[in-house]
């Protein structure tokens, strides 16, 4: 889907997404540059080994620095790695118990 070429009208609604949200394009733009210059080649650490205080329900990972790490290496890896990348990174990742389902989240 990434790689896609968008047609003609889907283009258009793209340019007419990203004028009336322009600072959502922007960020979304630099989540994607973001995994192009670093996360390619050096996926981020899951959130289990990143943080390993935190249980997967805790408040930390739907505020502050939780929510931000997912949101800006989790998020961007997710959405831009190939379907292959993912699945090399879940073996390379497996869930403990703890987190079990995450990945199908």
């Amino acid at each position: 889907m990434l790689n896609k070429k968008l047609s003609q009208d889907e283009a258009k609604e793209q340019r007419e997404w990203n004028s009336a949200n322009p600072g959502l394009a922007r960020l979304i733009a630099k989540r994607k540059q973001l995994f192009e210059d670093e996360l390619k080649d050096n996926p981020p650490e899951p959130p289990w080994e990143k943080h390993p205080g935190y249980s997967r329900s805790d408040l930390f990972w739907r505020t502050g620095a939780g929510n931000q790490y997912l949101m800006d290496y989790i998020w961007p890896y997710n959405r831009y790695a190939s379907k292959e990348a993912r699945q090399q990174y879940r073996t390379t990742y497996p869930e403990p118990e703890s987190w079990a389902g995450w990945y199908s989240d």
